[in-house]
């Protein structure tokens, strides 16, 4: 229901991804959804905390998928800093391999495949 959701309404999208948590804590699903959207919004350290979170519930695909796309965020907001930007970059196709190695995902493919492009 909350990704059906959130494109219509995210408030209650993040309401249906909490429940779920409620009932049950050790859904990885939700828990990664919901620090998609905290990364879409802009609330970057939030999501990241969400990320942190869902590394102790279960190692999946999305959790790293999410670190990459942070890491790429940090990159453009280093974008006059060349070192730094690059550095994150560097980072963000190491976090899209690590996807790689635990399922085939092709959110990681697409994700490895631009950031490689890049840097």
């Amino acid at each position: 229901l909350g990704t059906a959701l959130a494109t219509v309404d995210p408030l209650l999208s993040q309401h249906a991804f909490c429940r779920a948590l409620q009932i049950d804590k050790m859904l990885a699903d939700p828990l990664s959804n919901v620090g998609m959207m905290y990364a879409d919004f802009g609330k970057t350290d939030t999501s990241s905390e969400v990320l942190d979170a869902l590394t102790q519930v279960a190692d999946t695909p999305l959790m790293w998928v999410g670190r990459g796309l942070l890491l790429e965020k940090s990159s453009i907001e280093w974008k006059g800093q060349e070192g730094s930007s690059e550095a994150c970059m560097i980072k963000a196709a190491d976090a899209y391999r690590a996807a790689l190695q635990i399922m085939q995902n092709p959110a990681a493919l697409m994700g490895l495949s631009l950031t490689c492009r890049r840097s």
